[in-house]
């Protein structure tokens, strides 16, 4: 009979008995704040150090990016008519959905509006986003959602949720399917995608990061709406194609830049920006 140091010699067994102990130990420790620090910054270490991953061939990036600003040489925001434009041409090269990471709250003008709603109309299959704004004060928390323009949103093929979940570090590293009650805008989109697919609305989890930022296959805002470049058709068919902004710097009055940190921040240095 083999004695119990013969036994634990065995690499096999050496490992059960190694993760029985590191599971032990760290759940205890999981519900402390040092628990929660150690176990967030293995979770780092763990997305920086796999091997690297593929660009998901379901999903394509539409940046509303520093090369589209200069392109088009015009601030922010931009006119209903090019999203329209957009809209048109990311149908016509077959685009299965196309999701806008944009809140389309407030009116602009009449003509641009009706080209953006006739486009939305036209394409039936345009994702729009609704946003939650916080207020709050010394005695009160109040939650706002703001919506696209009712008959916009009701153009669409669906309004989701488009907020993410920073844990208390700051850095996101999971996804719900649902917030404050209200769907999220990617457990909307993959419903639409694959309506085969049934999200419970208690679904959450770790997000499986393809890499860090720019991991995704992306182009810029500008290309799309390029006439005399038109992006080959067998980038788009088929897929999810996501518009958002992918800057460094805010764009708009309130200086946000839609930008997070990830798991890969502490390796790049590099947040990442909403829309991916």
């Amino acid at each position: 009979m083999l004695s119990f140091s013969e036994k634990f010699s065995r690499p096999w067994l050496r490992g059960l008995l190694l993760g029985f102990l590191v599971f032990w130990l760290m759940t205890p420790l999981s519900f402390v704040p040092l628990g929660k620090f150690l176990e967030n910054r293995a979770l780092d270490f763990c997305y920086q150090w796999r091997p690297a991953q593929s660009s998901p061939p379901e999903i394509l990036l539409v940046g509303i990016d520093e090369a589209s600003f200069q392109e088009l040489r015009r601030a922010w925001p931009w006119p209903r008519r090019w999203h329209a434009q957009v809209v048109k041409r990311l149908a016509e090269a077959g685009a299965k959905l196309i999701v806008f990471d944009v809140i389309f709250a407030e009116p602009s003008t009449p003509a641009e509006d009706q080209d953006f709603l006739a486009a939305v109309q036209a394409a039936g299959n345009v994702v729009l986003a609704k946003t939650l704004e916080i207020i709050e004060g010394p005695r009160f928390r109040r939650q706002i959602l703001i919506t696209p323009m009712p008959h916009l949103a009701a153009a669409a093929d669906g309004v989701g949720l488009a907020m993410v979940t920073p844990d208390p570090d700051g850095v996101v590293r999971r996804f719900q399917a649902t917030l404050a009650g209200q769907t999220t805008i990617a457990a909307l989109a993959a419903q639409l995608f694959k309506p085969s697919l049934k999200i419970p609305d208690s679904l959450s989890g770790l997000i499986d990061y393809a890499g860090p930022s720019r991991s995704l296959d992306t182009v810029s805002y500008y290309q799309v709406l390029d006439t005399d470049h038109p992006l080959p058709a067998a980038w788009v068919r088929g897929k999810i194609v996501l518009v958002g902004r992918m800057l460094e710097a805010g764009v708009d009055p309130r200086g946000q830049a839609d930008t997070f940190y990830t798991p890969y921040f502490s390796l790049t240095g590099k947040p990442m920006a909403g829309v991916e």
